[in-house]
């Protein structure tokens, strides 16, 4: 009875460092700092975050999610991929077959603007941004990426064509909304980019009319990705699932150290 116990006592140990040692392979992204995702890939492309920019009518919301990407060598370009591995997020020098998928929705008509300034900043001035005039034809720029060099709408310049890869761009334009839809890759040279486990500053603002002149709203927001995910998936049945294992697992180690000791 003792050796039973004693093997009992061994396996269910065993058992349970090698299922949290699993768990955390799947569920902790190593980045290059040495910092931590709470978060794996598939939870990662599993939640959305919607942020109420403007509580007053008229509304602005802003809602994103991460989004796997692959590389058309055929057309060269990044696409929206489905099937990425998780390995194309698990170093952080490849955060570019990642996006953020980003909607802006706005109760009203006017031009939008939605995009990065500077690191922990939420100034204008020298923000990149996806800007689209729904009066303009769409194109290359329109919704494209556009510098704000200075707060007018002559300060506002489209970004060289080799920077304009965002994926599938669209504008729906009614009486009554507007919304602008995008996917940016996360990380692009000489961009700002938008982290996934710190804080990523982002500006916004709306125009009194659809071509591009002093705006009506504007403002600043931050979004964290990991947190908001790790929020979102924290009563997931895997996190319930892995407490229950665990409890279980010490449960039966402490029987069998008990059982063994009044032997």
């Amino acid at each position: 009875m003792q050796i039973a116990s004693i093997l009992f006592l061994t396996v269910s140990l065993i058992a349970k460092f090698a299922f949290n040692n699993a768990y955390e392979r799947e569920h902790r992204i190593a980045l290059v700092d040495n910092t931590k995702s709470t978060c794996s890939p598939s939870e990662l492309y599993n939640f959305s975050e919607t942020i109420e920019l403007y509580s007053k009518e008229p509304r602005v919301r802003y809602s994103y999610s991460i989004v796997p990407l692959f590389y058309n060598e055929d057309e060269s370009k990044y696409e929206l991929g489905t099937n990425a591995s998780k390995y194309d997020v698990v170093h952080y020098e490849n955060r570019g077959m990642m996006g953020i998928k980003i909607k802006l929705e706005y109760d009203g008509q006017g031009w939008m603007a939605v995009g990065l300034s500077r690191k922990h900043r939420m100034q204008m001035i020298d923000g990149q941004i996806v800007l689209v005039q729904p009066n303009n034809p769409p194109s290359l720029i329109n919704p494209g990426k556009h510098v704000i060099r200075a707060g007018t709408p002559e300060g506002i310049v489209p970004m060289q064509n080799t920077s304009q890869t965002l994926i599938n761009t669209s504008l729906v334009q009614t009486g009554e909304s507007t919304i602008l839809e995008f996917t940016k890759i996360l990380h692009e040279e000489g961009e700002y980019s938008v982290e996934l486990v710190e804080r990523t500053s982002f500006i916004w603002a709306i125009g009194s009319s659809n071509n591009l002149a002093v705006h009506k709203l504007n403002g600043g927001f931050f979004i964290n990705p990991d947190e908001a995910c790790f929020q979102y998936h924290s009563s997931s049945s895997v996190k319930v699932r892995l407490h229950k294992i665990n409890y279980f697992l010490w449960m039966g180690s402490s029987i069998s150290f008990w059982f063994y000791c009044l032997l």
